[in-house]
């Protein structure tokens, strides 16, 4: 009963490409200074495609290569990881009486209950995240993944609605970036 239709947007794939002058703008909206999730968050927005700009720094730098007897400088690159769960991420959504019921295999429920109820724009009080027994994420069911999507699919079909993905589609889903 749901039709999705897709617009293609330009692509952009590599963060060198994203940041030339005339790159396709992927964060048309204004960054606001906020929550970053453990870090110290400074909106700094120098290109339209640069949403926001944490540093992490610890000690004088520059005096620590000064007084290092020795200093190697090179490029190391590691591929993507992922780290597998032991089940698929799945969500169920119901929306009943002006609140919101979701049951997720999530890590933190806390933050997807804030998460949802942002996107949404509910109230806590009216947002519940039922977090059964999680067999092992790992890290890999930290933060919000399909909640919302599933949220927004039970609003429109206005009937619950459950989404389970596939472990190819887990691994497009959530993947750590290389190093």
């Amino acid at each position: 009963l749901v039709v999705v239709e897709y617009d293609p947007l330009p692509v952009v794939v590599d963060p060198d490409q994203a940041l030339v002058k005339g790159a396709p703008i992927l964060h048309e909206q204004e960054a606001k200074q906020g929550f970053h999730r453990g870090f110290d968050e400074d909106i700094e927005r120098d290109h339209p495609n640069v949403c926001s700009t944490a540093v992490q720094q610890v000690g004088d730098i520059a005096a620590a290569f000064e007084g290092a007897a020795f200093v190697l400088e090179g490029e190391y690159r590691y591929p993507n990881s992922y780290a597998y769960a032991m089940e698929p991420y799945n969500s169920m959504a119901e929306w009943r009486d002006g609140g919101l019921t979701v049951w997720t295999s999530c890590q933190h429920p806390f933050m997807v209950r804030d998460d949802v109820a942002h996107c949404f724009d509910l109230p806590l009080a009216n947002t519940r995240i039922i977090a059964p027994y999680v067999g092992g994420g790992y890290g890999s069911k930290s933060y919000t993944k399909v909640e919302p999507l599933t949220a927004a699919l039970a609003l429109v079909a206005a009937r619950a609605v459950k989404l389970v993905l596939s472990i190819d589609e887990s691994i497009l889903t959530t993947r750590g970036d290389g190093a």
